[in-house]
This record gives structure tokens, C-alpha cells and sequence, in this order.
């Protein structure tokens, strides 16, 4: 199988979030916790913070919501901050 998409960018991927209602204050932090963590498993816990309609998601954030919010959610924070 071949794959003809290129891989996205932490760069194109936090503007893809800002563009969906997120607030990222610092990007050079969220570009090297993307970079780092990876965006789908980011995206697992900014879940709890998307808009639903009738039980769908709408890839749209609730106001208010903060890219750093979410960071603090993440376990992988204990692991970085310990070594």
C-alpha cells in the first residue's frame, strides 16, 4: 500500500488546532510537546474538551479551551518532568 500523503507538521497541526477554537499561548512549547508526545495521543485528551452534536463530534473546542489545559491531563508530563 502506498501512502502519497506527507506526514503533517507539529507546526500545521497546532494552526489545525487553533483554526478549531483551541488557544495555544506558546508555540515553540507546543511544537516540541507535539514533537514529543505525538498529536493523536494529544488529540486523546483534548476529546474531552471537543463540542458534540447528537453524539458526534463536530472537531470544534469548547471556549476557553488552552493547549496548556490539556498538557497538564497528559501522564507523559510526570515522565518528562522526572528525568
Amino acid at each position: 500500500m502506498k501512502f502519497n500523503k506527507p506526514p503533517a507538521t507539529p507546526e500545521f497541526l497546532i494552526e489545525l488546532l487553533q483554526e478549531r477554537g483551541m488557544t495555544v499561548s506558546d508555540t515553540e512549547v507546543a511544537t516540541l510537546f507535539l514533537k514529543t508526545v505525538g498529536y493523536y495521543r494529544f488529540t486523546g485528551y483534548a476529546l474531552h474538551f471537543e463540542e458534540f452534536e447528537n453524539r458526534q463530534r463536530t472537531h470544534k473546542f469548547k471556549s476557553g479551551t488552552d493547549f496548556n489545559d490539556i498538557v497538564t491531563l497528559t501522564p507523559v508530563l510526570t515522565i518528562i518532568k522526572t528525568t
